[in-house]
């Protein structure tokens, strides 16, 4: 995924990762999330979608929401849905462009 987005950052309007991944619950590790979000040019966005963060018992997950505070491009979005009878209730943390 790195070195994808690396040779093609020009045309990547942003970078959209689930992590965890539902439904079998795998996760990118912490240090594969900080390796992706040093490696890519500083003006690509990452969406990072931790709708199921709330099921990682490994202390090999993170949340990304402090690359957010630190200023970084990145977007993470979390949904509070618990059952498909319950409406889904999104958040979102982004951080503004530097000017």
């Amino acid at each position: 995924m790195i070195r994808a987005t690396k040779m093609n950052y020009r045309d990547v309007g942003f970078v959209y990762i689930c992590n965890p991944k539902q439904p079998d619950g795998n996760i990118i590790p912490k240090h594969e999330i900080k390796q992706l979000l040093d490696s890519i040019p500083g003006d690509v966005p990452v969406l990072i979608d931790e709708a199921y963060h709330h099921f990682v018992t490994t202390s090999d997950y993170a949340t990304s929401v402090p690359y957010v505070l630190e200023g970084r491009p990145v977007i993470v979005t979390r949904t509070s849905q618990r059952s498909p009878r319950s409406p889904a209730c999104v958040s979102v943390t982004g951080s503004r462009p530097k000017s």
